[in-house]
């Protein structure tokens, strides 16, 4: 393997790079500002040069004029010398010519020497300036040398450690050989991986095989082990799996409809979405399988073995799954609409917004099981366990729950319109707020049961047992109560107007503020039961009993009361009679 980091030792190379580049850089511009120096005095040489001979030629013209002066003193002399007489006008105009001439070359030649002390200031001004910057030079030239040793010492280290980058190097080429070899040792293995990698990729029905998007419609996998198998997207339309060892296996989006998985073992399975109607499921094993979403229309999985399934959203229309085990499956939102689940076990599933439409449950076992908010309209639940089931918001229009047990259900704001509840078990049931119009509930046993608000308007009760039940503020119009037994029952501010209650027993019941207008209560006993403020007018009292009854305030207006009625030891106060008129005494 190789030695070191080569990332590392080409980063410190490159910094020592950039020293010499540096180094070099300097060194250049130094040798520039050398030149520099060396070009301005060269250029100050030139123009001294021209200066000396600027002088040498202005001393010539000096040389001239002088030569000039002294002919003219000469001449100036001479004429003095001649007379006076002597003197012609032609040469005073000639003498004047050569006076006037010898002035012009004068004021010429003062002129150029104006010119040239000028230009001598300027040179003047430029060796001042060319001294200066050679001082500047100087100085530069200096530091220079100074630098320049720095450049030295840091040439001397950079070439240590260049030195030290190649023995580097050398290892790191060496590491590199070193790897070259391992990858060509390794080169038989990555080829026996790419083989079985292309071997991978085709089907094989063997145990956590790859077989996803396969076409195996109609073979016969029967009894096979498959545990693990990758079968997902793969097409098993009519193929025969009867019995075959499928757990844990992927059938993820499989199309598989008419196959058959009779007795298979499909525990743990992933049939997430795949397509299963008419498939053969009896007495398989699926639990824990992932079936959420599948479709499973008119799939027989009767006998199969589905606790902890997930059928989440499945579609188990007509589907048969007859005395199937789904204990703690979930089947949240699942349509089951005409399923056949006769004695199949349900126990602690969640069916919560499933639709259970014209079902077939009867015998089934739904203990603890989740139900809110299902649809169970024209089910046929009879004789199946619902023991403390949650129902609440149900919809069981027309639900057949003959001899079904209900004991300590949740049933608060269901639906139970015209369903048959006849002998039913509700004690303790949960009833608050349900709608019971038209229910039959014949025999059924109510026993405590809570039914504060409850519609009941025209249910049949006849026989019922609500002994202690709490019919607080429930609507009992034109029910049926006929031979009910509601002794100790609460019927406080009960509508019980219409209502039958023909051989009822009410004894002991609490019926403050019950309305009973227009209530049938022939041969009705309502010994001991307490009827402060309760409405009887027009009420049918024959032979009925009212012995220790509490009638404070209560209302027999216009009510029928026939021979055979029995007041004995009621009381009496403030109550308004059959004349209307109030008495604190028995007037019966």
């Amino acid at each position: 393997m190789a030695e070191g980091n080569p990332t590392q030792t080409a980063l410190v190379a490159g910094g020592l790079a950039v020293v010499l580049l540096l180094n070099v850089f300097f060194s250049s511009s130094l040798q520039s500002d050398i030149r520099n120096v060396k070009s301005t005095a060269d250029i100050n040489e030139i123009d001294l040069a021209m200066m000396n001979a600027e002088l040498e030629v202005t001393f010539e013209i000096l040389d001239a004029d002088l030569v000039l002066i002294e002919v003219l003193d000469a001449r100036i002399d001479a004429l003095e010398n001649e007379s006076a007489d002597n003197t012609t006008d032609a040469q005073i105009a000639e003498l004047q010519e050569e006076i006037d001439a010898i002035i012009d070359i004068l004021d010429a030649d003062l002129l150029l020497m104006e010119a040239l002390e000028a230009n001598l200031s300027a040179v003047a001004a430029d060796l001042n300036a060319a001294e200066a910057s050679i001082a500047t030079m100087a100085a530069d030239l200096d530091a220079a040398e100074a630098n320049l040793g720095n450049v030295t010492a840091d040439i001397a280290s950079v070439e240590m450690q260049l030195a030290a980058l190649e023995t580097r190097v050398a290892t790191l080429e060496t590491s590199v050989t070193n790897i070259n070899t391992m990858l060509a040792e390794h080169a038989a293995d990555i080829a026996a991986l790419e083989t079985a990698l292309e071997n991978a990729t085709s089907c094989q029905l063997v145990p956590y095989g790859n077989c996803a998007g396969a076409d195996l419609e109609g073979a016969d996998l029967s009894g096979m082990d498959l545990t693990g198998i990758n079968l997902r997207s793969a097409n098993l339309e009519d193929t025969n799996l009867s019995g075959a060892q499928l757990n844990e296996s992927l059938l993820m989006n499989t199309k598989a409809e008419g196959a058959k998985f009779s007795s298979a073992n499909l525990t743990g399975v992933d049939l997430t979405d795949a397509k299963l109607q008419g498939v053969e499921l009896n007495d398989a094993w699926l639990d824990g399988a992932h079936l959420a979403g599948a479709d499973l229309r008119g799939a027989d999985l009767s006998g199969a073995y589905l606790q902890y399934a997930d059928l989440g959203y499945a579609n188990l229309e007509s589907a048969n799954l007859g005395f199937a085990d789904l204990q703690y499956a979930n089947l949240a939102s699942a349509n089951l609409a005409n399923a056949d689940l006769f004695n199949a076990n349900l126990a602690y599933a969640d069916l919560a917004s499933a639709n259970l439409e014209n079902v077939h449950l009867a015998g089934a076992v739904l203990r603890y099981a989740d139900m809110t908010d299902a649809n169970l309209q024209y089910a046929d639940l009879e004789g199946a366990n619902l023991e403390d089931v949650h129902l609440g918001n149900a919809s069981l229009q027309y639900a057949n729950l003959r001899n079904a047990n209900l004991e300590g259900t949740y049933l608060q704001d269901a639906n139970l319109e015209d369903a048959y509840l006849e002998d039913a078990n509700l004690r303790y049931a949960n009833l608050r707020d349900t709608d019971l119009q038209n229910a039959n509930l014949e025999g059924a046993d109510l026993r405590n049961a809570d039914l504060r608000y409850a519609n009941l308007t025209d249910a049949y009760l006849k026989s019922a047992d609500l002994r202690y039940a709490n019919l607080e503020d429930a609507n009992l119009w034109y029910a049926d109560l006929t031979d009910a037994n509601l002794q100790y029952a609460d019927l406080t501010d009960a509508n019980l107007q219409y209502a039958d209650l023909e051989d009822a027993d009410l004894q002991y019941a609490d019926l403050k503020d019950v309305k009973l207008r227009n209530a049938y209560l022939w041969d009705a006993i309502l010994k001991n039961a307490d009827l402060t403020n309760a409405d009887l007018q027009y009420a049918h009292l024959q032979n009925a009993h009212f012995e220790f009854a509490h009638l404070g305030d209560a209302n027999f207006e216009d009510a029928n009361v026939g021979p055979g009625t029995e007041f004995s030891n009621s009381y009496w106060h403030q109550t308004i009679w059959t004349d209307g008129v109030r008495y604190d005494s028995n007037q019966a």
